[in-house]
């Protein structure tokens, strides 16, 4: 399954988006992606994956990605260790099945951020990406990763304030 996972599922999915397949080892892939479209790509293969695939006595498996984005002058083999990297975080500090991105800024700065597949923070992302393409301001996603980024794990009272807090910046950036 494994195998015929890799023969005729990856490649197809990654040219759907517009990517470039580099290696294709069954459950390892890599593969050069446009910046907007990885996020997607990683979560259809993850979800062929778990769809395609099962373990002993038919067990779902679960599967992690690293992401690295970066500007054409970053060096290819930095992104390429930077996505491994990604990918390990992604195993590591999100317990697996799991994704992790790292992006270069153009000013040195590396930015990490990562979640678990089932999270909600993919129906902000496909909601931003889909309504709001035009309407909202470049500044945006950093202004809701600074503003984010002291809460750490929201729960609780927190999620109000936090939600008040992300709907002061929607207003200011839309």
């Amino acid at each position: 399954a494994l195998a015929q996972f890799a023969c005729d599922v990856v490649g197809p999915i990654v040219k759907k988006h517009n990517g470039a397949l580099i290696y294709d080892g069954g459950d390892d892939v890599l593969a050069v992606v446009p910046a907007k479209k990885a996020i997607e790509c990683a979560k259809e293969l993850r979800e062929m994956f778990t769809e395609k695939v099962k373990g002993k006595n038919e067990k779902t498996l679960t599967a992690s990605a690293g992401i690295a984005v970066g500007h054409k002058s970053v060096p290819l083999q930095d992104l390429v260790h930077k996505a491994h990297a990604a990918e390990s975080r992604a195993k590591n500090s999100y317990n697996r099945d799991a994704l992790a991105v790292s992006v270069f800024k153009r000013s040195g700065e590396i930015l990490e951020w990562g979640c678990h597949w089932g999270s909600k923070a993919f129906d902000i992302y496909k909601e931003l990406s889909a309504s709001l393409k035009d309407s909202l301001s470049k500044r945006f996603p950093y202004k809701l990763a600074e503003l984010l980024q002291p809460y750490g794990d929201i729960s609780g009272d927190m999620k109000e304030i936090v939600q008040v807090e992300f709907e002061h910046a929607w207003e200011r950036s839309t």
